[in-house]
């Protein structure tokens, strides 16, 4: 009877001790499925924002959720930003606000501030000119602090899990570019003709150097 009791209670000591290290696994493996659910939606919404943000470019004043411009707004385009972009800094700032209203969707893991918005969220977009086509970035960090960070910390793992996400996306129209083109040479002849056709002479003279150099190089390499 003695061993009997004594069995029954190393059993009970056992399961004590073994149930937290099996629940906190369980636990474990429940939010590693909802990180990476989270690392695909933030991904997802960093593509949708790239993709979009690059399609309406051409007119802040453009819906980035159909890609639609009201009628009143088409008198506010600039037929001329290709050449200077002033509205870049508000074309940036409607991706950027874009991009957090999407996070209120269909987020799991939501960080709240004291005013019940949603807090850990960090976007920017950003354009790079080259001159033949423009690039547009885009970059979401999204934090998250684990509930049981405090007692996480004893183990050396950091209670703010940061899931980041970035995109890029092409903006160029190929037609305007080619009128563009189009545009700067008929321009670049008209000054040549006013000034005497001396740019002519010039680009000539740059021309025969550059065959002459190349001329030496082949001669050279056989």
């Amino acid at each position: 009877m003695n061993n009997l009791k004594s069995s029954k209670g190393s059993m009970t000591v056992e399961a004590s001790l073994i149930f937290p290290v099996i629940f906190l696994i369980i636990i474990g493996l429940i939010y590693i499925t909802i990180f990476l659910y989270e690392q695909a939606y933030v991904k997802s919404l960093a593509d949708r924002a790239a993709e979009r943000g690059a399609a309406i470019w051409k007119n802040p004043k453009c819906d980035m959720q159909i890609g639609l411009v009201k009628l009143e707004d088409f008198e506010a385009k600039d037929p001329y930003w290709r050449f200077y972009d002033g509205d870049t800094d508000t074309k940036e700032d409607n991706i950027e606000v874009y991009i957090r209203n999407l996070f209120e969707d269909y987020s799991i893991l939501k960080n709240r501030d004291s005013s019940g918005k949603i807090d850990g969220i960090t976007v920017s977009a950003e354009v790079k000119n080259y001159i033949v086509y423009k690039k547009l970035t885009v970059k979401a960090i999204k934090s998250y602090n684990l509930p049981l960070g405090n007692a996480l910390g004893i183990f050396g793992i950091d209670r703010t899990v940061n899931i980041s996400a970035k995109s890029e996306a092409i903006i160029y129209e190929p037609a305007e570019f080619i009128r563009s083109t189009d545009f700067i040479m008929d321009m670049g002849e008209r000054v040549d003709d006013t000034a005497g056709n001396h740019f002519e002479k010039i680009r000539d003279k740059v021309i025969s150097f550059l065959d002459g150099i190349g001329q030496k190089v082949s001669s050279f390499l056989k």
